[in-house]
């Protein structure tokens, strides 16, 4: 078995320094010549997953809006239901006909 180049804190602190920089996993691993495929495996590793009643299933936490708060939405058909999508840094709010376009546009490894 070949020997990792990196220290199990080395790989850490990759994923620590990922996390606070904005990048995509792709982006953060070409710009530190990582291997894309083996950085990914260090975030799936590092990564600490919160537990919640979700945990382990395949489907995104998600809620949905009040009618109020689609009266400030541009381009939000009001008879349809929102989708909220809860991120790290932030919210998104679609309707369910957008949501595969916007899983799409996150683009994660």
């Amino acid at each position: 078995m070949p020997k990792s180049r990196h220290t199990i804190q080395q790989q850490q602190q990759h994923v620590a320094d990922w996390q606070l920089s904005g990048l995509s996993r792709t982006q953060y691993s070409l710009q530190h010549h990582l291997n894309v495929k083996t950085f990914c495996n260090w975030v799936g590793k590092w990564t600490k997953i919160p537990t919640s009643p979700a945990a382990g299933s395949h489907f995104i936490p998600a809620t949905v809006a009040p009618e109020e708060a689609l009266l400030s939405l541009p381009n939000i058909d009001r008879h349809m239901p929102a989708i909220i999508l809860n991120l790290k840094r932030c919210s998104i709010t679609c309707q369910p006909s957008q949501l595969p376009a916007i899983m799409a546009e996150l683009n994660l490894c």
